[in-house]
C-alpha cells in the first residue's frame, strides 16, 4: 500500500493511507502531529486506509487524537489493521464502510539475540499488548483480560461486526443510483442487392403492368 497522508484545512480533513511508522514512506507519529497541529482544534474528519506498521508511532498517534480539542471522525475506507485499528479507537465517532474491515492482533516482531534478551523483548511485548488491549477495552466496555484473550489471534471484524463488538459508532453503506443504459440506435441492415435481382424485380413489374393494361 503506498503512503498518502495530506491534509485539507479548509475541510478540515486527512486522509491516512499506507503504513504506520517511519519506514519505507510510511506515516510517521512526527509528520501526523504536525499536520493534526494545523487544524488548531477544529472539527476533524480523517479518512483511514492502513494495514498497520510501527506499534509506538500508533500509540503516539492515538495520544495525539485523543488529546486533540476538536471533534475526530475516522472512516475506515477499506481497512483498519493492527496497529492501525488503535488509532482508529481514537475517534469521536468510528464510521466503518460496509465493505471495510478492522482487524485486531497482539503486536509482532522479528528479532535475533541471545535467550535472555528474547525474554526481555517477550516482556517488552506484554506490555504492548496490555496498552493496545486497553484502548479497545476503554471504548468497548469490555475487560483488558477479555481483550487479551481476543488478542490471541487475528481476528478480522466486518463493519457489521465492528458495531456489535462496540468497536466502531456507525457502518456507511454505499449505494449508487444507476440509470438504465441508453439502447444504441443502429440503422436498419439492408440486404444486398445484385443486378440479377433488380432486372428480375423489373420483368415482374413489366408482367403485372401488361395483365393491369388488357
Amino acid at each position: 500500500m503506498l503512503m498518502k497522508l495530506e491534509n485539507n484545512t479548509e475541510l478540515h480533513t486527512m486522509e491516512c493511507r499506507g503504513g504506520i511508522g517511519d519506514y519505507d514512506g510510511g506515516i510517521s507519529a512526527d509528520d501526523f502531529k504536525t499536520l493534526l497541529a494545523e487544524h488548531d482544534g477544529h472539527d476533524l474528519t480523517i479518512n483511514l486506509d492502513s494495514e498497520g506498521g510501527i506499534v509506538t508511532d500508533g500509540l503516539a498517534i492515538y495520544n495525539a487524537l485523543m488529546d486533540y480539542k476538536g471533534v475526530v471522525t475516522i472512516v475506515v475506507d477499506t481497512l483498519a489493521a493492527s496497529i492501525a485499528s488503535v488509532v482508529a479507537m481514537a475517534a469521536d465517532r468510528l464510521i466503518v464502510k460496509s465493505t471495510a474491515q478492522i482487524m485486531t492482533h497482539r503486536c509482532w516482531t522479528v528479532a535475533a539475540g541471545n535467550a535472555i534478551e528474547f525474554r526481555d523483548l517477550a516482556d517488552s511485548m506484554e506490555s504492548l499488548d496490555k496498552s493496545i488491549a486497553s484502548t479497545y477495552a476503554e471504548r468497548t466496555g469490555k475487560s483488558q483480560e477479555e481483550w487479551m484473550a481476543i488478542l490471541d489471534k487475528d481476528t478480522y471484524f466486518s463493519a457489521e461486526e465492528a458495531v456489535e463488538m462496540g468497536l466502531a459508532d456507525e457502518v456507511l453503506y454505499l449505494s449508487k443510483e444507476r440509470k438504465p443504459a441508453k439502447a444504441e440506435k443502429k440503422p436498419l441492415a439492408l440486404a444486398p442487392v445484385n443486378s440479377a435481382s433488380i432486372a428480375r424485380a423489373k420483368n415482374t413489374a413489366r408482367r403485372i403492368k401488361l395483365r393491369l393494361n388488357k
